[in-house]
């Protein structure tokens, strides 16, 4: 619970602490299940905090050790660990020079994501990956994922996210031409983001 508020409120040297601490409590105490968790937790928080390398290794152990247990109900605090490692393990890919392979992931998280239940799940899967496409220059595949964030973000009330959805969508504005109408976008999803506290995005914002 520690580890996902920090992580929202982009206090990211505090969030590998916190997930650290998690991963100690796990190898003290925990079951298989937890230490699974604990490296999902790990392979963000290095992302976050600058280590992707690190990140990588801790979401590819974490999906390791998840082969050779029954499914996972992980779904702690509105965030489902497993989904946020996929992402996470996209955007690694992605920093440690893979971008082919981060790309090709990108495209299978997305069509993913459609059948996910959970709202908030759905457009973690959905921004992460829309990001990587945008990174990758591929904007018209960026076009459909960026949208239907907004749209869920919307029916579901998660300013949030749809203030997220609109700042890639800004960006992709801008790339395509209309800086303009890019950046009216992008100021918009920013003043949404302080207002509802959400500063997890608010860095890569205000550098777009």
């Amino acid at each position: 619970g520690l580890h996902v508020f920090l992580t929202r409120n982009g206090d990211f040297r505090s969030v590998l602490d916190a997930a650290k601490r998690s991963a100690a409590a796990a190898e003290r105490a925990g079951s298989t299940a937890e230490r699974v968790m604990a490296q999902w937790i790990l392979g963000p928080s290095h992302l976050h905090a600058g280590y992707p390398a690190t990140g990588l290794r801790h979401c590819e152990l974490g999906f390791k050790l998840a082969a050779g247990l029954a499914p996972m109900e992980l779904n702690f605090f509105g965030y489902d660990q497993q989904v946020r490692a996929r992402v996470a393990y996209v955007g690694c890919l992605w920093l440690c020079g893979f971008q082919g392979k981060a790309c090709k992931a990108a495209i299978d998280e997305i069509r993913e994501a459609i059948s996910l239940a959970h709202p908030v799940s759905c457009c973690i899967v959905l921004i992460y990956s829309a990001e990587i496409l945008l990174l990758g220059g591929d904007h018209e595949a960026a076009v459909e994922p960026i949208e239907y964030t907004i749209w869920q973000a919307e029916k579901y009330s998660l300013a949030p996210y749809r203030a997220v959805g609109l700042a890639l969508k800004g960006q992709l504005t801008a790339a395509i031409g209309d800086a303009i109408s890019g950046v009216e976008m992008l100021r918009e999803a920013l003043s949404v983001m302080h207002s509802e506290r959400y500063h997890l995005r608010t860095s890569a914002t205000s550098c777009a």
